[in-house]
Parts: C-alpha cells; structure tokens; sequence
C-alpha cells in the first residue's frame, strides 16, 4: 500500500508550557489512514521531510518556531541551561506574567493563519497520548458568551452561555479545553470556537467540569458588588430573583481642582449621572450602581457620549486646552502668571459658558468664582477727561481708582468685603497699566489730559467721536482739509512742507504742542514762519469782522471759539541760529516784527515784549533774564534745537519750563540724541503730564527699552508720542533734494605713525587692564576714554600727540591729494572735524601754500561768524571750509558747497550726518558727495563696526556722543586689540 508524507498541525499538552500548537510530519496511506510514527519539524528541517509545504504553512510554521524549547530558553535566559533546567528555575509568576503571554500571542497568530487556510488542525494531547485522525472543525465566527444570573432564597446561581450561529455550545464536557485566555479559543464537543476580544477565558474554565457555580447568601452583596457589576458592563445578561433597570440621567460637567503629575493647579474634568460622578477619559460607555435592599436592583445608566463630547468641544473653544484628563489654560505673558490664577480667572471669564454648559466647579479654597466684569464711562471736561471706571466683583462695585496699587505692583490677590480673595484678570495690569500711572486722582475718578487722548481709547475705546477723529488725524498725519498760506508769506513751499505748516496749524487750532522733527535742511524755520504769520492774519481778520470764519474746529469747541488773540512769540535758539532766523523773518515773512532779545539790545521791561511778533532769544539769554520772562505771556514758545534742552536737570530746561505761554512747538532733527530721557525732557515741556514724572518715566521706559529691548514697551511709547511728532527724512522728500553720495575712504599710516600707534595702544591697554584687576582702583572709564582720544589722535596725524611730532600721516597727505584735485576742478569743500587742532594743522598748510580758506569754531564771534558764512557763500576765491563739529553742526546754510569731507568718526552718526546737511539742504541745486576719511588698522576702523553693530538701535532710540551709553564695557575694551 503506497503512503505519502503529509505535514500536520497539532494541539498538545506540554509539561512545562501548558497548550501549544505543534507542527508534524506523519506519514499516510493511500486509504487516508495515518502511521503513527510522528516527526517533530520546524523551519529549519521541514523542507527534508515536506518538501511541498505551501507559503501559509512555512508562516505558521515560523510562529511556532519563536516558543520551541530551545529557542524560548535562549531569550529568557541569560545562562546557557538545558530547557528542564530552565523551567526548574522559572516561577509560576513570571511563567503567568511574561512567558505564557508570549507563547499565547504566537498560538493566537498561528492559529489564525490556518483558519483563514482552511488547513486542518489536530488534537493530540500529552506527550504519550495517540494523535486523533479526525481533525477539529474551526468555527470562523465568534461566540456570543450569556452570563446567566439566577438569585435563589439561599443562594446565586451563576452559569455561562455560548451561542455560535444562534445555537447553544455546551461548555460542560470532558474534552472541553482551553487554548488560549485573551482573545480566547477553545476546544468544544471536538471543535474550536473563538470568543469575543474582550471576553477573558479562564471565565470558562470553571464550567467545563460543573453546570453552575453557587455564590452562598453571606458573599451575595460582595458578588453583586463586584463581578455582577463587571458582567452587566460587558456582556449579555439573563438574570432573575433580581432587577435590573436601564435609566437615562441628564449629563452634567464638573470641574475640580487638582494637580498635574507636574504639580500644576489643572482641572479634573468629570461628568455626573445622577449621583454617579465619573472621571472624562474613563473608557466605559456605562456604569452601574447596586441598590441593596429588601430588594436587589442593578441600575444600568448610559453615558450620553455626544453630550460630553459637545461640553469638551465647547471647554476646548473657550480656551482649555485638554490633556490625559486635565484640562489647563494656555500660559499668556509673563512668568508670573501661575498657579491657579489662571484655572480662576477662566472661570471669572466664562460664567456665560458655565451657565450654558451647567458646570459645577469644586473648589475648596477662598477665591471669588463670582463674574469680574469692569465698566468704564468716561466724561468731557473743558480740556481733560474724567474716567468713571468701576470694576464689579459680583455684587461688589470698587472704583478702578482703588485698585491702582495692585495693578501697578502686580498683585493679583484682592480681599473682598466678605474675605473671599478675587484674581485681577492678567489683562487689566497691561491694559489700565499706563492710564493709572500718567493719569491724577480726582476722586473716586482718573483724570487724563487732553493730549492724552491715546490713553483715554485704551480705556473706551468707544469714545467721543470728534476726539477720536483729531487724534486719528494727528496719528496719521492726514488733516481733512488743505489750509491756505498766510498772503505775507514771500515763499513757495514744497509739498510736505505745506503739509507740515498745515500739521503745526492743526495742533494750534486743537490746543496741543507738537515737534517738528524734520532732517536738517528741510525747512523747520520757514513752516513755522508760515505758521506765525497765518495766525497773525487770522487775528486781523477776527478783529475786523467781529467773527471767524472758515477756522477749524478746536478739540474743545466750535470754530475757534477759544481761539485766541494772536501775541507775541517767542523763539529760544542756540546763539548761531540767531542770524538764520533773522535773514529768514526778513526774507519770507516781513510782515512779522520781531526783535533780537541778545547782547545788550535786550528789552528791560515786560510790556515791550508786546510790541513784536516774534522775540528772538538763546538758551543762555532765557537762563539770565528768566525773572522777567517768566512774566511774560506768551502766545508760542518755540524751541529751535530743542536737543538743547534734553537734560531734565540742566538750568536750560529748568528755565524754560517756567516760561508761560498757550502754545508750544519744537523743531529738531534728533529729538533723541543721548537717551529715551531726551524725549521726556521735549514732550514734559509740549504736553506737560503726558509721559508722567521723571522717575517713572525712567522705571516704565527707558530701562525696559533701553536695557531689555522690550518691544511691547516700545510699542506703547510710540503710540503716546506719535500724534505729537511729524518727522519726515530726506529719503522721505528726495525728489525735492539734488542726490547725496555718502563714501568711506581708507587711509594707510605712515611706517612711523604705525609703530608710535601700536606702541600707545599697548601702553594704554596694559594700563587699563591692570588697573581694572586691582582692587580699589577707580576713574577706569576715564582711562579708556582718554585712551581712546589719544589713539584717535595719532590716527589722525601724528602731529597731534607730543610724541608725533616731525612725523608724517597717511591721512593727512590723502586730504590733501583730494582737495588739490577738487579745487582745480572748481568744487567747494566743507572739512569738518571735531579737534580744533586737527583742524589748524589743515590751516597751516593751506596758509603755507597761500590757499584762501574760511574758518569757523566755537571761538568765532556772532558777528564775525555772520561774516564768515556770507563770505564763503558768496566768493569765488574761498572754496575750502574749516569747520569743527561743535560749532558747524548745526544752524548753517552752506549750499555753495558739493564736497563735505569728515576727517574723523565719531561716536554718534547723527553728529556727522548734522554736518553733512550742512551742503545737503533746500537750496542745494547740485549733487553732494560726502567722504569720511577711516585709518585703517586703528580705532577709527573699529568705531566705524561698531556703528553699524548698533545701526538699528540707534535710528530706533538713541544717537549718543558717550560710548559708554551704546556700547559695552566689552565692545569699548575691543576698541584696544
């Protein structure tokens, strides 16, 4: 009789391992019936028995490979033991834990790859037991288990289930076996079913030797109470001697206070059905709750699962954000924001949501839970506002007023009358920050200025409409209609300044002071020319009528009707722009009388001051003769070089705000030349009270800006001085200036002037650097800075320090190259520097050589200095113009000249670009080309980097002439490297 090898999957008892599935090789006749002369085969050895095994069976076969003993004992063990020894050492824990889950998971696997094959599987038994010839049949779907529940007088019944195709599978049998336990087969009346995912099958076990498992009446409630509970959750029921009753219970959130595994305050989120309160990430889509009494009730009640997926929609939209059961706010601003102040504030936020939602919050603390809402209401006076602003704490109604210590110190507790403590929402102390600070207390009000105004939108910014409209204008430079020019005016003005004479106008007819801020050379003088000369004749006309007409309106009232009459003016200026501001009175506004309030032609008694229009004045004269002006009303203050008084501790700026008058203005080209102080000093004089005191403005400003780069601070500044500031640069009106070339020429030292400069710089650097490790020692600051001077020197010329002298500078002989060629081309040349003596060594040189020059220093008279400007003008023989930086830098109109030469850096570009506006300015009908002369290899290279490290936070605030100011200890030392 012929036989043929046939490969076979069995099931069998192991010793040690429990039920596994192993593969044989088993030879059968032609008639089917099989030897029984049984080969174990895995991957490695099948294909010489079975050389026809198909893809799923060599699959299956593998997954059996992974728990063969000897493979099962080499990844469970670190020895090299035999398997008998291995299961001798192996704990009936770790056997439960680890390695019977394992070799589950490969039955499991296995086993499905033959069901889904239709490949037959066999049972076989223990190792001595006869393999059965007829294979099991594998049931493809899976069971449906019944718990069935049967409460007697003395006892509860408690059995199984199991319907496959809607028939009974009866569990009860000798040959009932479990396979595996989760998922779960089973060996039934000689066939294989499978049961559902979650059903755990040592469940079965029991009731595969007895029908029903008896619960005795001492242990019911504890069953009822635990397993009972559990089997409702999860499976069918049949039940009787008991009810069990399905309710539907409204679903209603709850919010608790907890803490985070990180120990953050969060909120537990937590929904209630009825009495039950279950937590939001439990998994289960039902609970159940056991009443114990004469009767027995199992209250089954469903999770609206909709319900609570909307409320964490809805908790998610109003800014919770949810993770692993907690829910938290997003943390906003600064660090100080912690704890559960923002767990509090959402709720003091949100009442509308948890009303809506109907959201219980657990808090066991005192904190309020109550709305925290603020109404504002701000009323008109003459020229202020009052601010009526109250902040409710549920009944409680506290003027904003009191609560200006917290805001200010950033208190977030405040005590109510009833002991709760309330949070301030984290907005107010950004948002009421600065209104509470510049504003005054009038009351149980705030009173804020008119020019203020920005401050009064934060608060309401449904504000007056009119207001609105002044500021918007002011803010964005756009004035709603083109003003006429004053007839007397003998000038036609360019675009942008009809724009700003119309600017000055505007803030005139609003009761403000405003700063003209305009690049050197664009016109500042002859637009408040303008503006002086329209204001006189709309005071004639309003005498002669009786009435005005066609003004503006005022900020506080109607056309002009607090307008009033036009009287004397007065111009505060260095002492060289007086000249200027005659030539251009006389020039452009003859109809102004004005009078030279200098030298010894000054006015003696106040009512002379009434005679003129316009008195011109210096810094120097309004400190000597401030007891009688100080008595004087004047119409307008204007200060030209307003920069004069950006010390708030200088006799000049003390002076001047002592002086009485209706209007204000301020012309400059760098408002902010040393620090964010200089603006203070200009705005506390335009618009006193509209950046607060001093000291505030220092602790609120300038440190955060300065020395933090706080870009939110600086947002605010610009916001409270932008109304009051029209700037516009020569970029800005380009197409009214002639082209401006700014070029770097590097200069090579002489051999000499190198070694005598390396050798200082070592001098100097020793010297600072051991008096900086010495203990005590001080004027370290004032060493460098006198170190710095003397390598700027000798970069320079040699000739300038005491031990240059005879020696030649590369830079020196490279000016002279320039200015031979440009003089013979017939260009004029501004030379500006700020060493007098560098200046005369170019005198004396062109003294040598007979060349006809000018000569301007601080030393040069008013008189002379008129002089000398008008001669270089006007003649053709004097090209070349000696000017030092002090004296030249500003208030000169030099528009002869095309050439400007800066023969040496310094620390603030404005100075230098003040200089250059010297030829580059209304007037100028030629190109200007700038050259700034750069030794190389020396500081002046160095200083020119450091500029340009610093370029955006110099144009943004501050141009200095103190390094130290810019620049850090650090960068200054690197100048001596």
């Amino acid at each position: 009789m012929n036989t043929t090898q046939k490969l076979i999957f069995a099931i069998t008892s192991h010793e040690a391992l429990g039920i596994i599935l192993e593969p044989f090789v088993v030879s059968v006749h032609s008639d089917g019936q099989f030897f029984f002369g049984l080969r174990k085969v895995n991957s490695g050895n099948i294909t010489g028995f079975f050389p026809e095994a198909s893809r799923e069976e060599l699959l299956a076969l593998a997954k059996c490979d992974e728990y063969r003993e000897d493979l099962l004992v080499k990844q469970f063990s670190k020895k090299r033991i035999t398997p008998r020894e291995f299961y001798k050492e192996l704990s009936e824990e770790r056997f439960r834990k680890i390695i019977r889950p394992f070799i589950e998971k490969r039955l499991i696997s296995c086993m499905e790859i033959l069901a889904a094959e239709r490949i037959p599987l066999y049972f076989k038994g223990g190792r001595k037991e006869i393999l059965k010839e007829k294979p099991l049949l594998v049931e493809l779907c899976k069971v449906e288990v019944m718990m069935n529940f049967e409460r007697l007088g003395e006892e509860t019944r408690y059995c199984l289930s199991a319907l496959c195709k809607e028939k009974e599978v009866n569990l009860f049998g000798e040959n009932s076996l479990l396979i595996t336990r989760r998922p779960c087969y089973a060996i039934l009346n000689e066939a294989i079913y499978r049961f559902p995912d979650n059903f755990d099958g040592s469940k079965l076990e029991p009731f595969f030797r007895k029908e029903f498992i008896s619960v005795p009446k001492r242990a019911e409630k504890e069953f009822f109470q635990t397993f009972v509970k559990n089997a409702i959750l999860d499976h069918k029921i049949r039940h009787s001697g008991f009810a069990i009753d399905y309710k539907k219970e409204k679903c209603r959130p709850l919010l608790k206070f907890e803490t985070s595994l990180d120990g953050e305050p969060v909120f537990g989120l937590y929904f209630t059905y009825g009495s039950k309160i279950i937590a939001a990430n439990h998994t289960g889509e039902k609970f159940v709750d056991l009443l114990w009494d004469k009767q027995v009730e199992m209250v089954v009640i469903e999770r609206d699962l909709e319900e609570e997926a909307e409320i964490r929609s809805l908790l998610s939209a109003g800014k919770l954000v949810n993770s692993a059961g907690h829910l938290f706010t997003p943390r906003e601003g600064s660090s100080k924001v912690s704890g559960m102040y923002p767990l509090l504030e959402w709720i003091n936020k949100n009442h509308d949501l948890i009303d809506s939602c109907g959201i219980t919050i657990l808090n066991e603390t005192n904190y309020f839970q109550g709305r925290i809402e603020l109404t504002i209401h701000v009323e008109e006076g003459n020229d202020w506002f009052d601010v009526k602003a109250f902040a409710h704490f549920g009944e409680f109604m506290i003027p904003l007023i009191q609560l200006k210590k917290y805001l200010l110190n950033e208190i977030r507790e405040y005590p109510l009358p009833t002991g709760e403590i309330a949070i301030l929402p984290h907005e107010w102390f950004a948002k009421y920050r600065e209104p509470l600070q510049l504003g005054e207390k009038e009351g149980d009000f705030l009173r804020l200025q008119k020019h203020q105004y920005a401050l009064v939108e934060k608060l309401d910014s449904s504000g007056n409409q009119k207001f609105r409209k002044v500021f918007e204008s002011l803010k964005e430079k756009k004035l709603s209609s083109k003003l006429s020019l004053p007839a007397g005016l003998n000038a036609t003005l360019r675009p942008y300044q009809e724009k700003g004479f119309s600017w000055l106008h505007f803030l005139y007819a609003n009761q403000l002071g405003g700063c003209l801020a305009d690049d050197m050379g664009l016109g500042k003088t002859i637009q408040v020319l303008a503006l002086l000369l329209k204001i006189k004749e709309e005071s004639q006309v309003k005498k002669s009528e009786g009435a005005v007409s066609n003004f503006q309106f005022t900020l506080f009232g109607g056309a002009g009707d607090n307008l009033p009459p036009a009287h004397t003016s007065l111009v505060v200026m260095p002492l060289s722009l007086v000249h200027n501001w005659e030539s251009e009175i006389r020039k452009f506004a003859p109809g102004l009388r004005y009078w030279k309030h200098t030298g010894t032609n000054r006015i003696q008694y106040k009512n002379g001051f009434y005679n003129y229009d316009v008195i011109l004045a210096t810094y120097g004269i309004i400190r000597n003769d401030l007891e009688l002006l100080r008595e004087v009303q004047f119409h307008h203050i204007i200060l030209d070089e307003s920069q004069f008084v950006k010390n708030p501790e200088s006799k000049a700026y003390q002076a001047i705000r002592l002086l009485n008058a209706r209007h204000r203005i301020v012309l400059t080209g760098t408002p902010i030349e040393n620090s964010l102080v200089d603006l203070w000093s200009q705005m506390s004089f335009l618009n006193p009270g509209l950046l607060g005191s001093l000291n505030l403005f220092r602790n609120e400003y300038v440190i955060p800006v300065e020395k933090q780069n706080n870009e939110a601070k600086k947002e605010s500044l610009k916001q409270l001085i932008e109304p009051f500031i029209l700037r516009r640069t020569k970029l800005l009106v380009a197409k009214d200036l002639p082209d401006l070339v700014e070029k770097i020429h590097y200069c090579e030292m002489s051999e000499e002037q190198k070694s005598l400069y390396e050798s200082r710089k070592s001098e100097i650097r020793n010297r600072i650097f051991e008096k900086m490790e010495t203990p005590g020692q001080a004027g370290v600051k004032i060493d460098i800075l006198q170190g710095l001077m003397q390598l700027r020197l000798i970069a320079n010329h040699p000739g300038l320090t005491g031990d240059g002298s005879g020696m030649k500078s590369g830079k020196f002989e490279e000016i002279i190259r320039y200015l031979d060629n440009l003089r013979a081309e017939g260009h004029k040349v501004l030379i500006f520097s700020q060493f007098v003596r560098h200046l005369a060594l170019f005198r004396d040189w062109f003294n040598l050589h007979n060349l006809q020059y000018s000569w301007l220093t601080g030393e040069v008279s008013e008189k002379e200095r008129k002089k000398v400007i008008q001669e270089f003008q006007s003649s053709c023989e004097k090209n070349l113009f000696l000017i030092s930086l002090r004296a030249g830098g500003t208030g000169l109109n030099l528009t002869s000249a095309d050439y400007v030469f800066i023969l040496d850096p310094w620390w603030n570009p404005a100075v230098e670009k003040q200089a250059i506006n010297r030829a580059h300015r209304i007037g100028q009908t030629r190109n200007v080309i700038s050259y700034k002369f750069i030794t190389k290899d020396s500081v002046e290279e160095k200083i020119l980097l450091l500029q340009l490290k610093k370029e955006k936070l110099a144009e943004d605030f501050i141009n200095t002439n103190n390094p130290f100011r810019i620049f850090s200890d650090t960068e200054i030392l690197q100048l001596f490297e």
